[in-house]
């Protein structure tokens, strides 16, 4: 987290969420701010370097007749690359945040229920709930122990999830598909159908083959969308079955990554 030091400003004060600290940085509890004094209503309690607490008196502007007491707000901001906890009332969630300004917030990657046998991880996806703290060393734990169940780690100074493979680490941020490219998740084989969105968050799908009911949908020109994170190059056993439910449906994908109709062959006699 980043802490955020402001000059004091009652009205500001009152809205919440603000520590309070002097000049010097030094600690300071507000006691109240109503003080019958046409000068300085603030009340503090000013905590000295040998841990005792004193009283100052402030104006609305946090001025005190001693510089060194003057007062300043401090807010601690979540920023990119913070491990965070949040919970929903039903799950708790453990992210790594990815921030984008402008107030918006998303995860590198997230784990829910990560205490439990059925949890479930995502990555690059928006934050669409409010964050309570930053993780402890625990929750941390949770979230990397289920990164490495991945086949994944987390390298800190990039900022990306990085794929395990012989003991190497490789990036797995945003792969560069390309077009005609046939690509796998948990229950689908489809071609990949472009990027869906400006962050590249999604993929687009098209010519959906469900693996689990082991069928080609019939609307295969329709498009759909995926996060990224859950998609991998199809196996050559994958893109075998793919490529026959398309010639079953009288399609195929030609060199420039099209999908084509057979032509029907007309028979003379």
């Amino acid at each position: 987290m980043k802490k955020v030091k402001i000059p004091f400003s009652l009205s500001e004060y009152k809205k919440g969420g603000y520590k309070v600290e002097s000049r010097d940085g030094r600690s300071v509890r507000i006691i109240c701010t109503d003080v019958k004094e046409y000068r300085y209503p603030i009340l503090g309690l000013l905590t000295s370097y040998n841990g005792f607490e004193f009283s100052i008196h402030c104006n609305e502007n946090g001025k005190s007749n001693e510089p060194s007491f003057d007062l300043f707000l401090v807010k601690e901001e979540f920023e990119d690359g913070d491990i965070v906890y949040t919970n929903d009332g039903e799950s708790e969630i453990i992210s790594i945040l990815r921030t984008f300004g402008d107030d918006e917030k998303g995860y590198y990657c997230s784990i829910m229920n990560a205490c439990k046998q059925q949890y479930n991880f995502k990555q690059n996806d928006l934050l669409d709930r409010q964050i309570i703290r930053l993780a402890t060393e625990q929750e941390k734990q949770k979230l990397f122990n289920i990164l490495k169940k991945e086949n994944m780690i987390w390298n800190e100074e990039t900022k990306k999830t990085e794929d395990i493979a012989d003991g190497k680490s490789v990036s797995s941020n945003t792969p560069k598909f390309k077009k005609g490219d046939i690509l796998s998740n948990k229950y689908y084989i489809f071609m990949f159908n472009g990027y869906t969105d400006d962050i590249e968050f999604k993929i687009g799908m098209t010519a959906i083959f469900n693996k689990c009911g082991g069928f080609l949908y019939s609307h295969i020109y329709d498009g759909d969308s995926v996060t990224i994170s859950s998609v991998h190059y199809a196996t050559e056993k994958e893109k075998e079955t793919y490529r026959n439910a398309l010639k079953g449906h009288g399609y195929y994908i030609d060199v420039y990554g099209n999908l084509k109709q057979i032509e029907k062959e007309i028979r003379r006699f």
